[in-house]
């Protein structure tokens, strides 16, 4: 693969989207792979307000339940991250993002509560499965651009992630809970195509890499890791309470859901953003801005109702994320021979550590209220933000490539 250095600021805006295009090309099966999986990993907010009532949970109880597939689907990307980084298997992949679809789609059919955690939790493994390698394969094919690839990867999984609530809503309250099995069909039928269509490796994913301990690459990640942690305890306790605080203000459950929604599809926007902007301008400098902002504004979401409210959850939502491109390809970048346990770590890894908050805070929501217990959360924003600070400058400023042979 050549590739020719390009001036995307001095360049043909057309050009540098026909360059874009090319890389969509290339990658469109993991870029819906990645869509379909996390649309199915999503479906889960839009079950928790029916399987509250239907099993009489608790908020805390709710936060276990959330926390049962993001910490298993997260912890096991360690295992798989280090088996990518040693095997190519892209159809093993597939395979992850069919038990995860098949898994949320029959969830809603669980007869209790714990018969649910455990669907769930098959999901999580499944959602694992499929991450590391797909994120590692997507980096490595373009390495000089690996921001924008990564956020190409990541914006796709955002946007399935942003629709699952509000899709999985309008089959919930229109056919019930086993309406949920009709889910399955998209996942069985996308893994029977794909399996029939091959990704190339990148050059870097070519050779079997030296083995590296999961322990070892960590202590190399350490700073991004926890930026990754707390970022994403904010992310996943907006994600899950969202609903459950909107409906307290009066607004319906399909507004609801529609609002969750709208807050993530921001989040997608704020990616497609990040990753191409820390091309140009180096990773840490859009990390430490994107937290920046997004603190203020979901505090102003959590105090205010209205159009106000909406427009900073709206603004939020796209900074909160944004750096979540940015911070994945830093740590590729950190261990160039490692891209699965790189990815694994920063996202599967840090995302788990983060949704064992969930449930801590459900207890505290039950206690002190929904808006007191994420204004606890967000505070979490406020160590991220230093920490950021302590990323190693070597990329703040690197040159800017669009691969010209894709």
């Amino acid at each position: 693969m050549s590739v020719k250095p390009i001036s995307v600021a001095t360049g043909s805006p057309f050009h540098a989207m026909y360059q874009y295009l090319q890389i969509v090309k290339k990658i469109w099966p993991l870029l819906l792979g990645h869509f379909t999986n996390d649309y199915y990993a999503n479906s889960l907010p839009a079950l928790i307000p029916i399987v509250l009532i239907k099993f009489d949970l608790s908020l805390g109880m709710v936060g276990l339940l959330a926390s049962s597939f993001l910490t298993i689907g997260s912890f096991a990307q360690l295992l798989f991250g280090m088996i990518s980084d040693r095997f190519s298997r892209f159809n093993f992949t597939l395979i992850g993002m069919g038990i995860t679809g098949i898994s949320f789609s029959l969830a809603g059919l669980a007869p209790s509560y714990w018969m649910l955690i455990i669907a769930v939790g098959i999901a999580g493994v499944g959602s694992a499965m499929f991450h590391p390698k797909a994120t590692a394969e997507t980096g490595a094919l373009t390495p000089n651009q690996r921001g924008l690839t990564i956020a190409l990867f990541i914006a796709c999984g955002t946007a399935g992630f942003s629709l699952g609530p509000v899709a999985a809503a309008l089959i919930y309250d229109t056919l019930g809970l086993e309406g949920g099995s009709f889910l399955m069909l998209a996942a069985i039928l996308l893994v029977l195509v794909f399996l029939v269509r091959t990704i190339p490796s990148g050059k870097q994913n070519l050779a079997i890499s030296k083995h590296m301990s999961w322990f070892s690459a960590l202590k190399v990640l350490m700073i991004p890791w926890l930026v990754v942690v707390f970022r994403h305890a904010v992310y996943l306790s907006f994600m899950t309470y969202t609903i459950i605080l909107l409906k307290e203000r009066g607004i319906s459950y399909l507004s609801s859901s529609l609002g969750l929604s709208i807050f993530l599809l921001s989040g997608v926007l704020g990616i497609m953003a990040g990753g191409p902007l820390s091309d140009r301008f180096g990773r840490r400098p859009v990390v430490v801005l994107s937290l920046l902002i997004a603190l203020p504004n979901l505090l102003v979401f959590l105090h205010t109702e209205g159009v106000i409210s909406f427009v900073c959850l709206i603004i939020g939502g796209f900074c909160l994320i944004m750096n979540n491109p940015v911070v994945v390809a830093y740590a590729q970048e950190k261990l160039p021979d490692h891209g699965g346990t790189a990815s694994a770590i920063t996202m599967g890894f840090g995302w788990g550590i983060g949704a064992l908050m969930l449930s801590p805070i459900g207890i505290l929501a039950d206690y002190w209220g929904i808006v007191n217990a994420l204004d606890l959360v967000i505070s979490l924003l406020v160590i991220a933000i230093a920490l950021s600070f302590l990323l190693h400058p070597q990329h703040d400023r690197p040159k800017v490539f669009v691969s010209e042979s894709i």
